[in-house]
């Protein structure tokens, strides 16, 4: 009986369960396409540059994190995959277009500051237009993939029981410091790099909390870095 109160309310698992085991699943889930790509492509011995493997390893692991989001929402919720934030409402364009243009907007001012502050300088890298469509291409997608996964890993399920479990400014708090912890890998990071990191967590998940929808936290992820990987270099 005590266990029961403990794990269950109503016959169904509570939320902050629901946010570990999600946590756990999605940590296999990240763990198991790492794995099986370091398997595939050593026997095919292809070593992909640093930008080429974010693409592949961003690849593979969506459709995976669309399986593991699924089978919560099903077996837990009872609730088709939509309920994680992900259903294509009749204003989810909307939500990408603003998230967009806010996220532009942010990476902006921040390079903008920096540049009147003579802390950086902005100049054409050179090459051809055809290379520079070609690039900015490739890295659309790239980091089109990687902010949708990042978005549902810390602003969808796990977050949105997390939500229910402590309530949004402790769930709030909580996720984006582990945004922060989890670029720590990041090229020339530092203590600021990733507090900052932490603290744009905040507005994203703002973002989701506003509309309960992902739309509008995956635009403003991805123009900050298409912005900043490909506009401003």
């Amino acid at each position: 009986m005590i266990e029961e109160r403990v794990f269950l309310k109503n016959g169904h698992l509570r939320p902050i369960w629901r946010f570990f085991l999600s946590a756990v699943l999605i940590l296999f889930a990240r763990y198991g396409v790492g794995v099986t790509l370091g398997l595939i492509l050593g026997v095919l011995d292809f070593h992909p540059s640093g930008i080429m493997l974010l693409c592949i390893s961003s690849l593979a692991l969506f459709p995976v994190l669309l399986g593991v989001f699924k089978l919560l929402t099903a077996s837990l919720e009872e609730k088709p995959l939509g309920s994680a934030g992900l259903a294509f409402l009749s204003g989810w364009k909307s939500e990408v277009g603003l998230g967009l243009i806010v996220g532009a907007a942010m990476i902006l001012a921040v390079g903008g500051v920096e540049a009147s502050l003579g802390l950086v300088e902005f100049g054409w890298a050179g090459g051809s237009a055809e290379r520079a469509i070609t690039w900015g291409a490739f890295l659309f997608v790239v980091m089109a993939l990687a902010a949708a996964n990042e978005e549902m890993i810390f602003r969808g399920y796990p977050f949105q029981r997390l939500v229910d479990a402590v309530g949004p400014v402790p769930a709030v708090v909580v996720t984006s410091m582990l945004f922060g912890l989890v670029h720590l890998s990041n090229p020339s990071v530092t203590w600021i790099s990733t507090l900052n990191t932490a603290l744009v967590g905040v507005p994203l998940a703002v973002a989701y909390l506003r509309t309960r929808m992902l739309w509008l936290p995956i635009g403003i992820h991805f123009a900050w870095n298409f912005i900043q990987g490909f506009v401003l270099g």
